[in-house]
């Protein structure tokens, strides 16, 4: 059978993820791989629809598709991005219906599940038979027993297609919001002073929603809100996976185009941003991918701390948890606070109005109060997993990220606790003894209480 392999790393052939391809085409030369190497390739195709569809011509005589990229920020590179959305635009959906298909990534498993939870959305919505993903960590298929789990995974996909085994669909088609937003200019505005607010937005139609919503949004502000449009800013080319960032967060574009100026004077110096776009497909668009993606120029160290972020989005957003998944992500592990999201999934415009003027209000509040909610798992897994990496096989490539770690102290290692340590070496064996046991379990539970108590007694009322 013939398999096209669809490689979305920048680095085309020198990809680390496509030696994966290479092993099923050694393992199984009854099979024939074709690879079409997506990101290097983006920028003509959107020039050259003759050559974009020469590629469709690839897939549709392909008896299964293997989506294969490398993770970027959750989702999928910008590149890959772009190329999911051209098939819409050029109305290419028809040449993956039907087609088997599986999706293979390498990471180190930051927010995999999120990637493999959107290209099972677009597999789905392109109907095309969706048989599983493999996630691999970053040269795992060199160990024996590892690369056994992958073959067992590609030998179902193969006998997936050959004996036509049926297949589910894991997600709802979406249905767009019916609003048409008409805004009301606000009432009351509300001042910003002594804060910078920075409203980021990608949109190109003024008669969108976003658009009405992003100007409704300064609005609450008294216009007194930076507002930058993404397409107005100075960016050459995506984040090339070159990995030159690594030892003291320089980026091959540095100097080339205005990216880098913007984030580290503007973005990064936001008390507040408002992350405005709408729903492309099953995320946000690829703009937004190549804003993001182009932010690893500080590697996986968090740039936006102790900021208030809220989203902004037009389209069905309710119906992806997903994507509120990834934004909320991303914004604890730049360790920040979010203050909420709105979407245009509304009945009247008054409603649209007053939500946004709520959030602007919440978002103000926060920022004066220097507010910052609690981690949740998805931050506190974040910090867990990139401090672990970067203290150990990272280490040597992202040299800069081990220093402000270091710095930050970011490596909290439970040994470190070195209180702790003693009491488990000293309690711990005393509680193997079936007596002593007994009693402490049954003193835990009121001394446990004791120190709270002590500590809200002698709290005060405020003011």
């Amino acid at each position: 059978m013939r398999i096209v392999v669809l490689n979305g790393s920048p680095r085309g052939k020198k990809s680390v993820g496509l030696k994966a391809s290479a092993i099923l085409r050694k393992l199984y030369p009854q099979h024939t791989f074709e690879c079409v190497h997506v990101a290097p390739q983006i920028r003509k195709w959107e020039r050259d629809e003759a050559a974009f569809h020469e590629t469709m011509e690839q897939v549709a005589s392909a008896d299964g598709v293997l989506w294969s990229f490398p993770l970027y920020v959750c989702v999928v590179p910008s590149q890959y991005k772009r190329f999911i959305e051209l098939i819409w635009e050029r109305s290419e959906q028809g040449v993956f219906e039907g087609k088997y298909a599986a999706v293979y990534s390498t990471s180190i498993h930051f927010y995999d599940h999120t990637a493999h939870n959107y290209m099972n959305g677009i597999c789905d919505d392109l109907e095309m038979r969706y048989v599983g993903h493999f996630s691999a960590h970053i040269g795992e298929l060199r160990d024996k027993g590892k690369r056994q789990h992958f073959l067992h995974f590609a030998e179902r996909f193969f006998e997936a297609i050959e004996q036509e085994a049926p297949t589910r669909r894991n997600t709802q088609p979406l249905v767009p919001p019916a609003l048409e937003y008409a805004p009301t200019p606000p009432a009351k505005t509300i001042d910003p002073t002594g804060k910078r607010v920075l409203i980021l937005t990608d949109e190109v139609d003024p008669g969108s929603n976003q658009a009405k919503m992003v100007a409704r949004l300064a609005q609450a502000f008294g216009n007194k809100a930076e507002v930058v449009n993404l397409h107005a800013l100075d960016i050459k080319g995506p984040c090339l996976e070159c990995l030159h960032c690594g030892a003291d967060y320089e980026c091959v574009w540095d100097g080339k185009d205005g990216y880098r100026a913007f984030y580290d004077h503007t973005a990064m110096k936001a008390d507040v941003v408002f992350f405005c776009g709408r729903i492309v497909d099953r995320f946000l668009s690829s703009r937004w991918r190549l804003f993001w993606d182009r932010g690893f120029c500080w590697t996986h160290t968090p740039t936006l701390t102790k900021q208030q972020h809220a989203y902004v989005v037009s389209g069905p957003l309710r119906q992806l948890p997903n994507v509120r998944q990834i934004l909320q992500a991303y914004t604890e592990w730049q360790r920040s606070n979010l203050v909420g999201m709105v979407s245009d999934e509304v009945a009247t415009s008054a409603e649209l109005d007053a939500q946004l003027q709520h959030l602007a209000k919440e978002v103000m509040l926060a920022s004066q109060a220097g507010y910052q909610a609690p981690q949740t798992f998805l931050g506190v897994s974040a910090h867990k997993l990139f401090r672990d990496e970067i203290w150990g096989p990272l280490r040597f490539v992202f040299r800069a990220d081990h220093r402000a770690f270091r710095q930050r102290g970011y490596y909290d290692f439970p040994q470190k606790d070195w209180k702790m340590r003693l009491v488990n070496t000293l309690l711990g064996p005393l509680m193997g003894i079936p007596q002593i046991k007994a009693t402490f379990q049954e003193m835990m539970v009121d001394k446990m209480g004791e120190p709270w108590d002590k500590m809200i007694e002698e709290l005060e009322a405020p003011g």
